[in-house]
């Protein structure tokens, strides 16, 4: 599937974008929604209900992308990763943007004609940052597909940037999105990345089967990224650590999991630039 090429099928709005169809290729069929291709099976879930929900985080969503703007000038290594993904020329992936959306907000502060491809695995999410960027006139450049990150419905060597702001470490299994991201990277290309770890003291204080459990989906909570990205074929170029905060219970699964055996978990910031090479 993922080389293949689809054809749109349906309505197209004056501006010439998407609004209603389906995308088909090779016995494949995918629809799309209010301009949004979803690689997922949402045939469980009422249309009314998803755009019900994404109701609901519009306010995040603009309290999100306010308080963004605000701060990553306050924080070096966050300001130097917005403006690499700010000052490419070509076309950028943003994976997982989650209601905080990623970094779109930092570069399209800095780059207003960014040219953007914003995904989540949630269409609720996904719909009401489209909303948003219409409501605020900046969206001509940004477009939107909900697919798994692990399965990339996309073309092999086609993207000069690929970004993440914690939307890897909520992936099952992100290893494989992480070999997806090189795969869809075009040679010379680069991974940008804000995520975190859990110091391995700290982790170590876990029993074994939630550390083997644990680690089985997500490795590199523990064990870092940059060994990982240089396997892919990455050339790190920058790896910081930055920052560390105490974690509750409310702040993630595995917190709520190391509460229940009296242990307490620091996070740490992990700022990376990696080059496919």
């Amino acid at each position: 599937m993922l080389d293949i090429p689809l054809e749109f099928h349906g309505t197209l709005a004056g501006n010439g974008s998407w609004v209603d169809g389906v995308l088909k290729g090779d016995d494949l069929l995918f629809p799309v929604y209010d301009g949004v291709p979803l690689f997922i099976d949402l045939s469980n879930i009422s249309r009314s209900k998803i755009i019900e929900s994404a109701s609901k985080f519009l306010d995040l969503v603009r309290n999100n992308w306010s308080n963004a703007r605000k701060q990553y000038h306050a924080i070096p290594l966050w300001e130097t990763l917005c403006r690499e993904i700010a000052s490419c020329d070509g076309i950028v992936l943003e994976i997982g943007i989650g209601p905080g959306g990623g970094f779109i907000p930092c570069v399209l502060d800095l780059n207003k004609e960014a040219k953007i491809l914003a995904n989540d695995i949630d269409y609720s999410v996904i719909f009401a940052w489209r909303k948003f960027l219409k409501e605020k006139g900046i969206s001509r450049n940004v477009s939107f597909a909900v697919f798994d990150a692990t399965r990339m419905p996309l073309k092999s060597n086609s993207f000069d940037v690929v970004a993440s702001f914690g939307g890897i470490a909520n992936i099952p299994f992100n290893y494989f999105a992480l070999k997806e991201a090189h795969r869809v990277l075009k040679p010379g290309g680069k991974l940008v990345l804000v995520e975190g770890i859990i110091p391995q003291e700290d982790f170590n204080k876990l029993p074994d089967e939630v550390r083997t459990r644990w680690l089985s989906v997500s490795p590199f909570m523990a064990k870092g990224y940059k060994g990982f990205l240089e396997k892919l074929g990455f050339k790190v170029i920058l790896y910081e650590v930055y920052g560390e905060k105490v974690l509750s219970p409310e702040d993630s699964e595995l917190a709520r999991i190391a509460s229940n055996y009296n242990v307490t978990l620091r996070f740490r910031g992990v700022y990376v630039i990696a080059l496919k090479i």
